[in-house]
């Protein structure tokens, strides 16, 4: 995607028919846009970039279940102790929200107001994205580290408790998460 100047994109609109203050709104928000679009486009890059240093990007659906999906990628590579059929996305997405539920005194602090209780409703939802909450749970309750590759930093999530089985490298881009595959 190129990034045009705002006479580039006030030439455009003038040549379908915009004058005036209508031309300029229009530019302004057409030049808006792609400076949006530019900025999430490096965003991904910079994390796919800097997960490139840990190892081979494995891609995983954008389906709105890639956390959970990472998830059970670790457990197949760490917890081959826990069945084969718990370590499916909706396996897992039912798993760690009946742990966060269970532990409600633990993860319903930084809820106000039933939030939390609303919170729980959407996360048993498929398609509904993972978040820190989901991360905690999954590395105090799979005893797993996690490692996460953003553009500008690293995020590790280690068990609370006990020793952790080991520790799986997932790179987020803003909005999804893939899994990093030692080379």
């Amino acid at each position: 995607m190129d990034c045009f100047n705002i006479e580039h994109y006030l030439k455009l609109v003038k040549e379908m028919g915009l004058e005036g203050e209508e031309a300029e709104k229009a530019a302004n928000l057409m030049y808006t846009d792609n400076r949006l679009e530019l900025e999430k486009q490096a965003q991904r890059n910079g994390s796919v970039t800097r997960a490139k240093l840990y190892g081979k990007i494995e891609k995983v659906p954008g389906d709105g279940d890639c956390m959970f999906t990472c998830i059970g990628k670790a457990l197949d590579e760490f917890r081959k102790d826990i069945p084969e059929n718990l370590r499916s996305a909706s396996s897992i997405r039912e798993s760690i929200t009946d742990f966060i539920l269970g532990n409600r005194d633990d993860y319903s602090l930084s809820f106000v107001d039933g939030a939390f209780d609303e919170y729980i409703k959407k996360l048993r939802c498929k398609g509904v994205y993972g978040d820190n909450h989901v991360l905690n749970a999954a590395a105090n309750m799979y005893q797993l580290t996690f490692f996460i590759v953003t553009d500008s930093t690293d995020i590790i999530i280690y068990p609370e408790h006990g020793t952790s089985y080991g520790a799986a490298y997932f790179c987020y881009t803003g909005n999804h998460y893939d899994n990093i595959i030692a080379d």
